[in-house]
């Protein structure tokens, strides 16, 4: 039986456009990604998770992706 994958939370997407890559995002998308990484982090604060952050991308290899599609990760630590 495969182990099960970590939960995920997706509070709202900023295109509807499908990406392999962050960087072909256009200007505007990848400013709002920034800005929805705001909202998420305020968030976390708000809930009391933590006041560290760790935000990453996975960009080509080495970076193993599970899923075909650009994405940001906000990372309470």
């Amino acid at each position: 039986m495969p182990s099960p994958k970590p939960r995920t939370w997706s509070p709202s997407r900023t295109s509807k456009r499908h990406v392999a890559d962050y960087f072909d995002l256009s200007e505007r998308e990848q400013r709002a990604c920034w800005l929805l990484m705001n909202r998420v982090q305020r968030m976390l604060r708000e809930q009391g998770t933590s006041d560290i952050f760790r935000v990453g991308l996975n960009l080509d290899q080495p970076a193993p992706k599970t899923v075909e599609h650009a994405h940001l990760h906000v990372l309470p630590l």
